[in-house]
């Protein structure tokens, strides 16, 4: 049986245990003072402990510590300070960046003015050489309509003459038929080696020749006109020269015997070379410094 103790026992009991932890406190106070652990941040009355009444405790973890007294490593943040800019945001382009693209770009506005100009050029080739061709085409045409004509006509007086036809104007009257001439009889007058479309009847070989009259043709230009080519060759077709006009419309070169010629006589192109250098066109001084062109002439005889 556990013996009852009395009312003083208990009393000194409780004294030696109060001065016991009293004296444990003041010890483990002296041993944190001298040992070189900073005291805690914030605080300046020591550590504090629990207060038992009992040596054993039966919790394992200490009450969580106040809101005010909890420190902290984050910076304090101003209310009234403006928000932060954010490190990935879009930089504005630099005066450098802006420069390099506006130099880009007039290289590119550059590189498509000689563009469109090369095209430009390009094209007035295409259209002066389409006009040559149409030109080409036409002086062909008539040159074939023409020759049709002639044989035509050579057919038709051919028909005429074999039914009989004029002697001459002399003294022989009506002649028999393929009767031709002006010295009056029978037969046809003129030179064995002549031209049967001739009407120069003289024996000797002479005659009034053929004569050229020229046409120009320069794009952009109107022909003012020129004198024509006299020859005493015996000669129908045509010689087209080459030819450069300057502002004023003068003929400044001449080169013969190009396409669309159908004179071989090279003596008559050197004719027409020397005669187109007296053709006038009208001026233009905006206009190329050499415009080319060309000065047709078709001879005929007289």
């Amino acid at each position: 049986m556990k013996p009852v103790l009395s009312q003083q026992q208990i009393q000194r009991r409780a004294a030696v245990i109060t001065a016991s932890i009293i004296g444990l406190l003041f010890a483990f106070l002296f041993l944190f003072h001298f040992s070189g652990i900073p005291p805690l941040e914030g605080t300046s009355e020591g550590l504090e402990v629990n207060l038992g009444f009992d040596d054993t405790g039966s919790g394992e973890a200490d009450a969580a510590p106040a809101a005010g007294d909890q420190p902290s490593d984050l910076p304090a943040v101003d209310p009234n300070s403006p928000p932060p800019t954010p490190q990935n945001a879009a930089a504005a382009p630099s005066n450098d960046l802006q420069q390099e693209n506006g130099e880009d770009a007039d290289i590119v506005a550059k590189a498509l003015e000689r563009r469109q100009k090369e095209l430009d050029r390009q094209k007035q080739d295409q259209d002066r050489l389409a006009q040559q061709e149409a030109e080409r085409k036409r002086l062909l045409a008539e040159e074939r309509q023409k020759q049709m004509d002639e044989a035509r006509k050579r057919a038709a007086n051919a028909m005429k003459n074999s039914k009989g036809g004029q002697g001459g104007n002399g003294p022989g009257g009506q002649g028999t038929a393929g009767s031709q001439g002006i010295a009056g009889g029978q037969g046809n007058q003129g030179n064995p080696n002549g031209n049967p479309n001739s009407n120069n009847f003289n024996g000797d070989g002479s005659g009034s020749g053929a004569a050229g009259t020229g046409m120009g043709n320069v794009a952009g230009r109107q022909y003012r006109g020129g004198p024509s080519v006299e020859t005493n060759v015996q000669v129908e077709g045509v010689v087209t020269v080459k030819i450069w006009v300057d502002n004023d419309g003068r003929v400044l070169r001449v080169r013969g015997g190009v396409p669309l010629t159908t004179i071989t006589d090279r003596n008559i192109w050197k004719l027409c070379e020397n005669n187109a250098k007296q053709h006038i066109f009208s001026a233009n001084p905006n206009d190329e410094a050499e415009k080319e062109g060309t000065i047709t002439y078709r001879f005929k005889l007289q």
